[in-house]
């Protein structure tokens, strides 16, 4: 990554000039009500600049923060004490570089200690690690060259000595760290605060690397090297635990003028080939043992390539036998370096392995003798080598340092726990500003939208409001297009207020809001005022009869002409129920009362106002008792509290809709206002009744009367309360008449909703009696005991029930209204005429849900429990009559509906015995065919005849089970019983169903199942024939017209009749009857007629100028020829009669 791009300070700087644009262009857009705090450009331009100067002011405290830690820091690395003069010496000339320090930048970059690289130098003792710093050729501002000794103080570093240069701070550690050898409890104490000192004041990266320096003579003992692996491996480990870092490492190779031919081999080297990195590096950041082998092979070989040229240019025959042997001494390091980073980087589960950079050879000075390591290796004693040539001076340690470690400071792992801290920290910050600024830019933009939409709807609204007004400008032209026009101001004032400023600076609502509510106020005192004047003015023409209202129009029209006191709840309670009152538009008189609620929270100027129509009003009300004028005032008071009101709702138990109707008294809305009740005539009427004078004073201002107000005697004062309070009990009386009188029971049609009606009203949950005794308690206006009773009866019947007022008291009227009802319902203690009444409604609805059960009409047992439960309603209804209101409305209305509802269910169950006995067939059988219908050309199927009218048939067991109790069969003609017009049953009826009975009698007498009839015929005389020849059911007779001999014949037969002439001149003159019913017809065709007996009867039969008389006689119960039977029979069917 780029420097630049990983600044923080740069992109800090960036926020903070993107900052400043955005306050620049934003913040003159900023208001707080009509204030904006950056409306001046040259604030804005100071608020602009503010987030830079805070980003400069951030910087300085960073960089002074820095130079405190860094003060921390040398204070913490001084030494704290000295053993010696020399010590002390040393001592406060390293306290008087570290105070230098402390103000010194370090650097062409002026960075403090704090910030540049920190590397630690690890090695056994004697490893020439101090010694290779100070010939190293780096920059120490506290060094001067040749002052080793007096610097160090010792020739062994103590502790640990802090190499401060202009590019890195550099940590020489003792080398009994390494080995703890000595006192291994001391040095392990102070190796690790050695690393907590570290951890303290760098936390984030401690260090930037560690080079272990391991002495090139030690390579030639394998114990020695074996004993170093293990402790700097020990000891990188604790290293890399303590300070949580994967750092590179850098194996340096001291000492190495101590390997034979390296003095004469680099004897004559310029400074550039000294200076150079003399090793081999890892080509990844990671560890590459191979690859650092392969490096140190190659430069094997190419020292070995220049050995030649070396050689050439010795001119000492010994010096040149030791550059030759040169390239194999370096060789013969290969193995124990090898084997050294073998130990350092090997895989192990109880530590990292390190994590090697390379190796690298050096030296700092050349001094003590070389060790051949070939002789070593062999077994033989080495050899000593000449002196070295030329001064001594340090080989491959300054590019060492600053072309390869130093560059490489960024390769150091950072503590990862401290580093996920900061990460954390710097990615919420992060993450916290962008949230802030996508929430700003969020924000804004919404601001934008809703701005905009705020706009547009001032636009609409604008648009609304032209078509709503038109040309009109006010002044009650139109009434309607000034409420509309209000209308739309009115709901934009509201959306505009309801719009939140919230948009950092660009709401825009509460700006629109004040434009709006202006023009709003404007058009209250351009179009309503004069609308609530003309209001006023008419409502002063129309309720001058009525002396309450006119005294309220006249007083909201002086608050209107600032006549007066502004009383805002009067006028608004006056203006939508006046409003109401000449309008039938609730919406309009909802608006009107909607915006003289907003005239009157805004600026009101009154109007001009007619001083001759405040004069006339003034004398009509002047002309009103001043009882009337108060009480109309005392009550409006009351009125306009928020008491509720006495609901029979409320007062019915938990659930009146069971058998009270849900409009009149229930209805939403109906009810009492609660100052009509006991409560309210004790907690608001009552007090009031003090404030009553005081009242004639404060109106005078609107009725105009100057009289001495506060000169009136107690006598005229107490004359005054009782005038109130007989205004108060007069509309007490009329608001409860008028309410009771609306309570009735909900519709019940059928005899069973009747039945569930009764149940309920009477039952556990009734509503009845909780509602009763509700209104008796609300409407019990008996004075408290002590006080005289009335004269007369009433005061004997109040004294009695310990329920009576004084003789001179206003609530007399209202007492003796409701004693009934309150004796009615009783006090709880004993039953009561409440309870009766309750018992015998639930008795009337068991007997009724008898009836309802019934199969079909019940017969006489129907008939029986059908008049028990009349008489029981009767008996409720004549006792409704004797009971007080409302009970008595209830329950004459619950009789009449179960009186209804049983006729027309028994007159129902009526109908049902009758499909149940004759079925859906009845009438088109007996109804169409022959004999019932004379002139049908159908008969009737014998089977159906018999299933009829034979005994125990259809028409027989529906009188007799059906009709018992309501037919009176005994006499010679049938009549209905007094109840049977509760079954539909009437004259006809019962004419059809005796006729039917004597059907029966006279063809089933014989045999119950089946007709039969037998009849005789006796001819008379033969007329226009020779012979007449009847066959009849293939029962013939025969008559020549001189030997009459009667012929006995028997019915049903074959089903055929025919009469035959025989005459001499021409064929037989023939006539024929088909059917079951043939002979029936030739005795219709005969005319038979009675013979004086209803069994015998005489006819004749006609055809072709022929004719034959006879006479026919029935030989049972009657004569069906003489007397047509089936004339008024008809099939029975419930007609309802109410």
């Amino acid at each position: 990554m780029k420097a630049w791009a990983s600044n923080r300070w740069l992109w800090r700087i960036l926020g903070a000039i993107l900052a400043g644009i955005i306050i620049w262009f934003v913040g003159p857009l900023i208001a707080i009500a009509d204030f904006r705090p950056l409306g001046w450009w040259p604030v804005t331009l100071v608020f602009a600049l503010l987030p830079l100067l805070i980003v400069g002011v951030l910087w300085l405290l960073g960089r002074r923060r820095a130079a405190r830690e860094n003060a921390k820091l040398v204070e913490a690395l001084a030494p704290p004490s000295a053993a010696s003069r020399e010590a002390e010496e040393v001592a406060a000339k390293l306290r008087e570089a570290l105070t230098m320090l402390k103000s010194t930048k370090l650097g062409s970059k002026g960075a403090y200690l704090y910030q540049l690289p920190w590397y630690v130098i690890v090695g056994p003792s004697k490893a020439g690690k101090t010694t290779a710093l100070l010939n190293s050729g780096l920059n120490f501002p506290t060094a001067v060259a040749g002052e080793y000794k007096a610097l160090r103080g010792q020739p062994n570093t103590p502790n640990c000595d802090w190499w401060f240069t202009d590019e890195a701070v550099l940590i020489d550690t003792a080398g009994r760290y390494i080995a703890q050898d000595e006192d291994a409890t001391r040095d392990a104490e102070g190796w690790r605060g050695f690393l907590a000192l570290l951890k303290q004041h760098r936390p984030l990266q401690p260090l930037n690397g560690v080079i272990v320096a391991v002495p090139a003579p030690d390579f030639a003992d394998p114990r020695m090297m074996a004993m170093h692996a293990q402790n700097i491996r020990t000891r990188l480990a604790e290293l890399g635990t303590a300070l949580g870092q994967d750092l590179p490492i850098y194996l340096l190779v001291t000492k190495t003028d101590l390997l034979p031919g390296f003095r004469e081999y680099f004897a004559r080297s310029d400074d550039a080939e000294a200076n150079q990195v003399f090793g081999s590096t890892a080509p990844g950041d990671r560890s590459d043992n191979d690859a650092v082998l392969r490096g140190f092979d190659g430069l094997v070989t190419g020292i070995s390539a220049r050995t030649v040229d070396r050689m050439q240019n010795e001119p000492d025959i010994a010096r040149r036998a030791q550059i030759a042997a040169f390239p194999a001494q370096l060789a013969s390091l290969r193995a124990p370096i090898a084997a050294l980073m073998a130990a350092l980087t090997q895989e192990s589960r109880f530590d990292k392995p390190a994590r090697l950079r390379g190796v690298y050879l050096a030296s700092a000075i050349q001094s003590g003798s070389p060790v051949d390591r070939i002789l070593l290796t062999v077994g033989m004693p080495p050899a000593a080598s000449a002196d070295a040539v030329g001064r001594g001076r340090s080989y491959f340690l300054r590019r060492f340092f600053s072309d390869l470690v130093f560059p490489e400071a960024g390769l150091a792992g950072r503590n990862v726990a401290a580093e996920r801290r900061a990460r954390q920290r710097y990615f919420g910050a992060a993450i916290a500003s962008g949230l802030a600024l996508v929430v700003a830019i969020g924000v804004w933009t919404w601001g934008y939208f809703r701005n905009t939409a705020i706009i547009q709807t001032v636009y609409a609204t604008a648009s609304r409001y032209a078509e709503a007004a038109g040309n009109n400008r006010g002044g009650t032209a139109n009434p309607s297009e000034d409420l509309a026009a209000l209308d739309v101001l009115g709901d934009a004032t509201k959306q505009a207020a309801d719009a939140s400023d919230f948009g950092l600076g660009l709401g825009q609502g509460s700006r629109l809001t004040r434009e709006i509510s202006a023009i709003y106020g404007r058009d209250l005192q351009r179009r309503l005022l004069p609308l609530l004047g003309q209001l006023a003015e008419s409502r002063l023409a129309s309720d001058a009869a009525a002396p309450a209202l006119l005294y309220d129009d006249l007083k909201s029209y002086l608050i209107l002409g600032g006549k007066g006191p502004l009383l805002g709840p009067h006028l608004l309670g006056w203006a939508q129920p006046a409003w109401a009152a000449q309008s039938s538009s609730e919406a309009e008189a909802g608006a009107v009362a909607r915006h003289t609620a907003a005239l009157l929270d805004g600026n009101f100027r009154p109007i001009g106002v007619d001083a001759a129509r405040i004069t006339q009003a003034q004398l009509v009300l002047r002309a009103q008792p001043a009882a009337v004028r108060v009480y109309g005032r005392l009550k409006s008071k009351a009125l306009a509290g928020d008491e509720p009101m006495w609901t029979a709702q409320a007062n019915a138990g938990p659930r009146p809709e069971i058998f009270f109707a849900s409009t009149g008294a229930f209805a939403p809305g109906s009810g009492i206002p609660a100052l009509f009740t006991r409560t309210g005539y004790d907690k608001s009427f009552v007090p009031m009744l003090a404030s009553g004078p005081a009242l004639l004073e404060e109106e005078t201002w609107v009725v105009g009367d100057t009289g001495p107000v506060n000169s009136r005697s107690p006598a005229e004062i107490a004359a005054l309360k009782r005038d109130l309070e007989r205004l108060y009990f007069d509309e007490f009386l009329g608001r409860w008449r008028a309410y009771l009188a609306a309570i009735q029971p909900r519709p019940a049609t059928s005899l069973a909703d009747n039945v569930q009606r009764l149940r309920d009203g009477s039952g556990p949950l009734t509503p009845i009696k909780p509602l009763l005794v509700a209104v008796a308690r609300a409407t019990d206006m008996t004075p408290p005991k002590g006080l005289a009773a009335p004269a007369g009866l009433a005061g004997k019947l109040l004294g009695a029930a310990g329920m009576g007022p004084s003789a001179d008291d206003p609530r007399d009227a209202v007492v003796r209204e409701f004693l009934p009802l309150r004796m009615f319902v009783g006090n709880g203690k004993a039953p009561a005429p409440i309870d009766a009444m309750l018992t015998t409604m639930n008795s009337l609805a068991d007997k009724l849900g008898v009836i309802a059960v019934l199969p079909g009409g019940g017969g006489e047992s129907g008939s029986a429990a059908s008049l028990e439960v009349r008489a029981l309603i009767g008996q409720l209804d004549q006792t409704g009559v004797q009971m007080p209101p409302p009970a008595n409305v209830l329950v004459r209305s619950v009789a009449s509906d179960a009186n209804v509802a049983l006729g027309g269910a028994r007159t129902a169950q009526f109908s049902s015995a009758v499909g149940a006995s004759f079925g859906d067939n009845c009438a088109a059988v007996i109804g169409r065919g022959f004999p019932v219908v004379p002139a049908s050309a159908s008969d009737i199927p014998l089977a159906d005849f018999s299933r009829f009218f034979k005994q125990g048939g259809a028409f027989e067991t529906f009188t007799k089970q059906e009709l018992a109790g309501y037919l009176d069969t005994t006499g010679a003609d049938w009549r209905p019983q007094p109840n049977a017009a509760e079954i539909g049953l009437g004259e006809a009826d019962v004419r059809a169903l005796q006729a039917a009975a004597l059907v029966t009698r006279l063809f089933f007498g014989a045999d119950p199942a089946a007709p039969r009839l037998t009849y005789q015929i006796e001819p008379v005389a033969l007329a226009g024939a020779t012979k007449v020849t009847l066959r009849i059911d293939d029962q013939t007779l025969t008559f020549d017209g001189k030997t009459p001999v009667p012929s006995t014949f028997d019915w049903p037969g074959a089903g055929n009749a025919t009469v035959e002439f025989t005459t001499g001149s021409s064929a037989p003159e023939v006539r024929s009857w088909p059917g079951p019913w043939a002979v029936f017809r030739m005795m219709r065709a005969a005319a038979v007629k009675s013979a004086g007996t209803a069994a015998s009867g005489v006819g004749s039969l006609t055809q072709g100028g022929a004719r034959f008389d006879f006479r026919v006689r029935a030989l049972g119960a009657g004569n069906p020829f003489v007397v047509d039977p089936f004339v008024k029979v008809a099939c029975p069917a419930a007609r309802p009669k109410g």
